[in-house]
């Protein structure tokens, strides 16, 4: 019975968080992980200093 409810909780999640559907994918770009703090392309102010 244990193994059946385990197996009922990531398609629960489904519908609720369609963009997290597959836990195995990296974070999207759109949200950076805490541990980025610098976005992907630095300021224009760096580039031109």
């Amino acid at each position: 019975m244990l193994p059946a409810v385990t197996s009922q909780q990531p398609p629960a999640l489904s519908p609720g968080n369609p963009k997290r559907e597959d836990p195995d994918e990296p974070v999207p770009i759109d949200e950076p992980g805490p541990g980025r703090s610098e976005p992907e392309a630095p300021p224009p102010e760096e580039v031109a200093g």
